[in-house]
């Protein structure tokens, strides 16, 4: 297992308690005019709205046909990868569905459609929220228009169009924070259940002491013998302060080496994992607990129901997780047993 296999399989598990979202972006909240194709005009109306100051207004006349109606241009957005459009029509006469479309073009003005979104049908002078499939996006890496087109001429017609959006669909964690919560729970597991290491390390003559700051990253210490690679081992009582070893016995290394047995913080990453494979799911299981309990605290400030009551749930199902998570760490933990520094009887 690597980062990208655990972020993978994180990813799914969280799945299960918090689903994707949906992420809008504004193309054009149709607060401004459009730029009509005459014989067509457009206005705004601060009346028949949906949200902001106004909708964007566009007559269509019986003498346009068919074609480009009217358009507006925007700061160009890179729309591959959205899945969805989504906006409020409204028309003054009943349409088919496929009569009008949205169109979306790569450079301003009055330009060719990279992309053509056709309308659902709608009932005359009714509100109507849309949400459409924007299909293969692969072409709109820089949309700099949007436009109204029409297929089918209903006759004079007016069509009101308001805050047009494009969802691209994605997840609640980016990639970073879920290799954050990964990593959280890999140090909580170290502590419980670290990588078991052995160096060789030189002693100095006359000194009980044993420097272990070469060592690096070392979280406990859980046996050393000295002399090193003795048969039977010759394990040595000890204290352990800061970085250093005290032996407890009489002996006085003359400078050879000793041997350590030391705990240290696993590894997971690009590459792979230090990890042995019964404690993977451990890992990833853990990591679901520190990642719901994030979600809950940064959604406190949301007041729409549904947003709340996720909230909640992703605070009940994390405590949970990581209560569990706990728990098994606590029964797997080498600190919950005997101390092998007080178990080894003295080498004579």
């Amino acid at each position: 297992m690597n980062t990208t296999i655990a972020r993978a399989r994180l990813r799914l598990a969280l799945k299960d308690h918090i689903p994707s979202v949906l992420y809008p972006l504004t193309l054009d909240d149709c607060d401004s005019p459009w730029t009509p194709i005459p014989p067509n005009s457009a206005t705004i109306d601060t009346v028949q709205k949906q949200q902001g100051a106004a909708s964007a207004k566009i007559l269509i006349t019986a003498a346009h046909g068919t074609g480009l109606a009217a358009y507006r241009d925007i700061s160009p957005l890179d729309l591959t990868g959205h899945a969805w459009l989504r906006f409020w029509a409204r028309s003054s006469l009943p349409l088919a569905a496929g009569d009008l479309a949205l169109v979306l073009a790569d450079a301003p003005g009055p330009s060719p459609p990279v992309k053509s979104v056709p309308l659902p049908a709608m009932v005359a002078e009714v509100w109507h929220e849309h949400q459409v499939l924007l299909g293969d996006t692969s072409g709109l890496a820089s949309v700099a228009g949007l436009g109204l087109w029409v297929s089918v001429n209903p006759g004079e017609a007016t069509v009101w169009l308001d805050n047009i959006r494009s969802l691209s669909s994605s997840h609640r964690w980016t990639d970073e924070e879920l290799d954050r919560h990964l990593q959280q729970a890999l140090r909580r597991l170290s502590y419980h259940i670290p990588r078991e290491m052995e160096s060789e390390l030189a002693t100095t003559p006359g000194s009980r002491y044993i420097d272990i700051t070469a060592l690096g990253g070392w979280s406990s210490v859980f046996a050393v013998e000295y002399p090193a690679h003795c048969e039977p081992p010759a394990f040595r009582r000890f204290q352990l302060w800061q970085d250093r070893v005290f032996l407890q016995e009489d002996v006085v290394p003359d400078g050879g080496p000793c041997v350590v047995r030391y705990g240290r913080m696993h590894e997971l990453d690009a590459e792979g994992t230090s990890l042995p494979e019964h404690l993977e799911d451990l890992v990833v299981f853990g990591a679901q607990g520190y990642a719901l309990q994030a979600y809950a605290a940064g959604a406190l400030d949301v007041v729409q129901a549904d947003a709340r009551y996720a909230q909640e749930r992703a605070f009940r199902d994390g405590q949970l997780l990581l209560s569990s998570f706990n728990d098994v760490l606590q029964r797997l933990s080498h600190r919950a047993r005997l101390r092998p520094s007080h178990m080894y009887t003295t080498t004579g």
